[in-house]
């Protein structure tokens, strides 16, 4: 019985809307927690836990319902795990597993008990408060910078790597992870 509440409740989470489609070029798909996939449009709901893919070909800008704004590039892909913003502590934790995005937080990494987790495959990336772009690369490395949020403002992140951490909060740092999860400025 507690299994049978357990997945009742995991697939009622799955079926929040968190945000919506306001860009995109070509195709672009959608693949749920249930591993459907789906062709997605313009003004479609997106949801907690879908995966969102893109081709070589195609582009997707996902506004998130705390005004969040991902914009998913060519062969690429971004899934949202958890969000929450009408908790205790708001949350937004994300994962990059190929390619390239530009994310500009919105409410939840602005608030101070806010909490905004963006995962690649070498490093956790702590937002707070900004607009920073995210490359994956084909040998197994990553990079990171910084930029100006559209009001001007520039956050900070920490990027967590095995035992190294670094903070970026200057528009002219990049940050790159190599294959053995070393970072360099």
């Amino acid at each position: 019985i507690f299994l049978f509440y357990l997945t009742l409740l995991n697939s009622t989470n799955s079926a929040e809307k968190i945000g919506t489609i306001v860009n995109l070029t070509n195709e672009v798909h959608a693949i749920n927690v249930a591993g459907e996939k789906r062709l997605l449009d313009l003004y479609d709901d997106v949801f907690l836990q879908d995966e969102i893919l893109t081709n070589n070909l195609s582009i997707a800008t996902v506004q998130y319902n705390d005004n969040s704004t991902v914009i998913v590039k060519k062969s690429s892909s971004f899934k949202v795990t958890d969000f929450n913003i009408s908790g205790l502590k708001d949350v937004f934790f994300g994962k990059v597993e190929r390619g390239s995005v530009i994310i500009e937080s919105g409410k939840i990494a602005k608030k101070f008990n806010g909490s905004m987790i963006i995962k690649l495959p070498t490093m956790n990336l702590e937002i707070k408060g900004t607009r920073f772009s995210v490359q994956n690369n084909p040998d197994g490395t990553s990079e990171v910078s910084l930029a100006e949020d559209s009001f001007g403002e520039v956050g900070v992140i920490n990027i967590s790597s095995e035992n190294e951490v670094k903070t970026l909060f200057d528009t002219e740092q990049v940050v790159f992870i190599n294959n053995e999860s070393n970072i360099s400025e």
